[in-house]
């Protein structure tokens, strides 16, 4: 993937890539997620649910006062030996 796009594995080491969740009401077996806020934060009651997501997350959702909860997290998009601890020798 380097050698085709130099520019983008540069750009991905340097500043990661955002993986974005958008929970629903629901639990939805066909989803990739799967799980629903409600069972996700064990409560119907949407404040609850936002009170255990900051707790969770240390951040409120970024649909604030709106469902689907939508999380972005920052994760580590290319793995290189640095990145695991590995030391070429």
């Amino acid at each position: 993937m380097r050698e085709k796009h130099p520019d983008f594995v540069e750009r991905l080491e340097k500043e990661g890539m955002v993986s974005r969740r958008v929970m629903g009401e629901e639990d939805d077996p066909s989803s990739a997620i799967g799980r629903g806020w409600k069972s996700t934060f064990s409560t119907n009651d949407k404040l609850v649910a936002e009170q255990r997501f900051v707790l969770a997350f240390s951040r409120l959702p970024i649909s604030f006062h709106r469902f689907p909860f939508t999380t972005q997290t920052k994760i580590i998009s290319i793995t290189t030996e640095a990145c695991l601890g590995l030391n070429k020798t």
